[in-house]
């Protein structure tokens, strides 16, 4: 999908920030970032990462963030368009948007992104979690505010299992039992019923990408509730349906002490022509799955949001062979992406990308030549950022 709003160009400064010291133009994207292990690349994502989310993908640790010997780290960015945006981080993250303090719920929405690296690509294939984690990432690009529906499903979890470790069969607590059971439900809901939302809608548009790399394997996606087996997958239900099942489980809940039924147990159900996805394909299909995923994303993004996707990669090219990397590489153009690797064999090629070199905390561009929208935008003289 074409971008049918131009890229502004940034100009991006990172202080004290893990290992980073970086100042660079980026005049376009797609750009790819190149350099050895430990150089700084994925923190660079993760930067970039914590400009949309307020958090960071790796640590819940500020302090952890912040070069050790330094008290705060920061980040300023300013688009070619003239907005500005400045990120102080210390004991938490202060955003200030064109110079004005702004809420991280104010912010909610105004920079989608989406991030795949590091233990995305391993534990997926292996672990529910992380399946929903990826589902929740997803969510939160199209539906705002579902991070706040999260939180608070979260929070109710927590609430009922500790009734239920408290309760023991006490009939003295059943008012107590299901007043929580029902706050548990009206928390669920909102969560199921965006995942749903975005399985149904993400499924039509992925089988055009996942085609790119496999066009051999049919894929089927849907969401498992709970841990329903529900012979419709693709079936919304009521509330009603949720109360039910949870008292088929009530005995076995007091006596485990944990609710055994929600949101916390769906998964993503992926099955192919041999069986279960996740049990039968390779590292590389499994990485080819989650970058169809991302395109698919960006297209339900700029369709639903009009808004396109800042999608991040880490090690994009790991376990993809160079027929499928080529394929990749030529599906994104006039997409944002921003993607590292540290196969220097990519700096070498004439595609629709920017190549940046990063060594030692250091950002430098390599590409051969300069778009016209590169020229144009490096001949604008933007001015200094306030405080370099």
């Amino acid at each position: 999908m074409k971008d049918r709003v131009p890229f502004p160009g940034w100009e991006i400064e990172i202080r004290q920030f893990r290992n980073l010291e970086v100042r660079a133009r980026i005049p376009s994207l797609p750009v790819l970032i190149v350099g050895p292990n430990g150089s700084g690349k994925t923190s660079f994502l993760e930067a970039l990462y914590i400009l949309g989310k307020g958090r960071s993908f790796r640590s819940r640790r500020k302090q952890s963030l912040i070069r050790v010997g330094r008290d705060s780290a920061w980040i300023r960015l300013k688009k070619g368009d003239g907005e500005s945006l400045e990120l102080v981080i210390r004991d938490r993250f202060r955003l200030s948007v064109m110079n004005q303090r702004c809420s991280w719920g104010e912010w909610s929405g105004r920079w989608p992104v989406f991030f795949l690296g590091g233990r995305f690509w391993e534990l997926i294939p292996m672990i529910p979690a992380w399946r929903r984690r990826i589902l929740d990432e997803s969510v939160e690009v199209l539906v705002r505010g579902y991070r706040a529906h999260w939180i608070r499903f979260a929070q109710a979890l927590k609430r009922r299992n500790r009734v239920l470790r408290e309760f023991g069969g006490d009939l003295s607590q059943r008012d107590l039992y299901a007043t929580w059971t029902d706050l548990f439900l009206q928390a669920a809901y909102p969560v199921w019923k965006a995942r749903f939302y975005l399985v149904r809608n993400l499924a039509r548009v992925f089988a055009i990408y996942w085609r790119m790399f496999f066009p051999e394997i049919e894929i089927r996606m849907a969401l498992r509730p709970g841990n329903l087996d529900l012979d419709d997958l693709d079936r919304d239900f009521r509330v009603e349906e949720l109360r039910e099942r949870l008292a088929v489980d009530a005995e076995e809940e007091i006596r485990r002490g944990t609710t055994l039924f929600g949101p916390q147990r769906d998964d993503l159900v992926v099955e192919t022509r041999r069986g279960v996805f996740w049990e039968t394909a390779s590292a590389g299909q499994v990485r080819a799955f989650l970058l169809a995923w991302a395109l698919a994303l960006d297209d339900l993004s700029r369709s639903l949001n009009r808004k396109p996707l800042l999608i991040l990669l880490d090690d994009f090219d790991a376990e993809l062979d160079e027929k499928r990397c080529r394929q990749w590489l030529q599906g994104i153009v006039s997409r944002r992406v921003v993607m590292t690797t540290h196969r220097e064999v990519w700096q070498r090629e004439r595609m629709d990308f920017r190549v940046f070199s990063l060594r030692g905390g250091e950002l430098v561009s390599v590409s051969n030549g300069e778009s016209e929208q590169d020229k144009e935008w490096n001949e604008s003289g933007m001015d200094e950022m306030p405080g370099s």
